[in-house]
């Protein structure tokens, strides 16, 4: 067998591409995203006039790893309103584009050389075209985070090509549901924030502000802990069932208003705080189940007369056996609530600890020094370097 020799430059490049795809970075896609940005800037730079909606067609190699496109129709939405006092993006996605095989009801993800991409912002009222490119200008580290959070995405569904139908069903549930109350909706937002779906895309946000900020190793761990990527994940990590409930209680007052005038709850002033809270809870776990329900048939359907005759067959017992799994805690709905909040703590930990492995793929900056040095004096050393010492106890003299 012939050796093969490559040069230092190359086993570098090597070892670094094997890091960043071990951390969950493939090769290139921070380099798509940048380019994504800069055409979009373009893009914006040239419009002549204010509208609620743009589109743009950009093309180029954009090349993740072993995946590819060539063309990315951005639809760019921005709503005016009155209420905003800074804009601020909303949300951004790139389209799925599946079918649901009627052999195993998986999901079979169809690609092309074409991605769709929305991006919705909110301005305040009468915003210019010098706003909107602004805007662009001074959040460029978000934006590049969020176009790798969203080319991640689709390289992954690339890669697996075909899927269990029932965690999109999951996913699409939380992500499209709300309640109302501020402590259910922000429980909705934990499940959603730390589905697996979404857990795959964090590193490379991560990734992307650690490049865009130019975050050297002696500043990883100060960056991160601050970033909105992990105190999102540590507020999830300690949430409580206990806290939920008492969140809850604090929009008690409005809550037996609305269950007496619209729900025909006429006995509430006979319930316990802890009632109402449990009445409120079952009715959260009921919008759960029925969004899940709705969003599950959505995928199976193939004729709109089996929104009246029902499923039949393998489809029928498919989706009894996914519905029997949502409605598992019907009995006890706030097994429901328990049960997550501990998966939140599993999950978001795990998480963390995965972010902080980017540190590894963090470039020494030629500029960071470390010292070398020879203690003679060590009780001087630390002295004059102020250590802080665990017993501040007073030395006794020795003779």
């Amino acid at each position: 067998m012939r050796n093969i020799i490559i040069t230092e430059s190359k086993f570098n490049e090597l070892v670094e591409l094997l890091m960043n795809e071990a951390v969950g970075v493939p090769e290139n896609i921070l380099e798509v995203s940048e380019e994504i940005y800069k055409s979009l800037l373009d893009e914006i730079d040239n419009l002549t006039s204010v509208e609620e909606q743009y589109v743009f067609n950009l093309s180029s190699d954009y090349r993740v790893s072993d995946e590819s496109f060539s063309d990315l129709n951005v639809t760019l939405m921005i709503n005016s309103d009155p209420s905003v006092v800074e804009p601020s993006i909303v949300s951004m996605g790139l389209a799925l584009k599946s079918a649901t095989r009627k052999s195993d009801f998986r999901l079979q993800h169809v690609f092309n050389n074409l991605e769709e991409m929305s991006i919705i912002l909110s301005f305040p009222e009468n915003w210019n075209l010098d706003d909107l490119k602004t805007f662009f200008i001074e959040n460029e580290s978000e934006f590049l985070s969020s176009f790798a959070h969203e080319v991640k995405h689709t390289f992954d569904f690339r890669k697996k090509k075909v899927e269990k139908s029932e965690p999109h069903a999951d996913y699409k549930s939380y992500a499209e549901l709300s309640i109302g109350i501020p402590p259910i909706d922000k429980f909705l937002f934990s499940l959603y924030f730390i589905h697996s779906i979404e857990n795959l895309v964090r590193p490379v946000e991560l990734a992307s502000l650690l490049k865009s900020h130019n975050v050297t190793r002696k500043e990883f761990y100060d960056y991160f802990i601050e970033t909105k990527l992990f105190t999102t994940l540590k507020r999830i990590q300690t949430d409580t069932y206990e806290n939920f409930r008492e969140e809850i209680g604090q929009y008690l007052p409005d809550l037996r208003d609305y269950l007496s005038t619209t729900k025909g709850l006429n006995d509430l002033d006979q319930m316990t705080d802890d009632e109402v809270i449990d009445i409120v809870l079952n009715l959260t776990y009921e919008a759960i189940a029925n969004a899940k329900f709705n969003i599950m048939m959505q995928m199976l359907l193939d004729s709109p007369l089996e929104l009246v005759m029902g499923f039949a067959g393998s489809k029928d017992q498919f989706f009894k056996k996914f519905m029997r799994n949502v409605i598992k805690y019907k009995n006890n709905p706030n097994e429901f609530f328990i049960s997550e909040f501990n998966n939140f703590k599993i999950v978001s930990t795990k998480m963390i600890k995965k972010l902080s492995k980017l540190f590894s793929i963090v470039p020494v900056k030629k500029t960071e020094t470390t010292e070398s040095k020879s203690i003679k004096n060590w009780d001087l050393h630390h002295k004059y370097k102020g250590t802080k010492k665990l017993f501040p106890i007073k030395r006794k003299t020795t003779t």
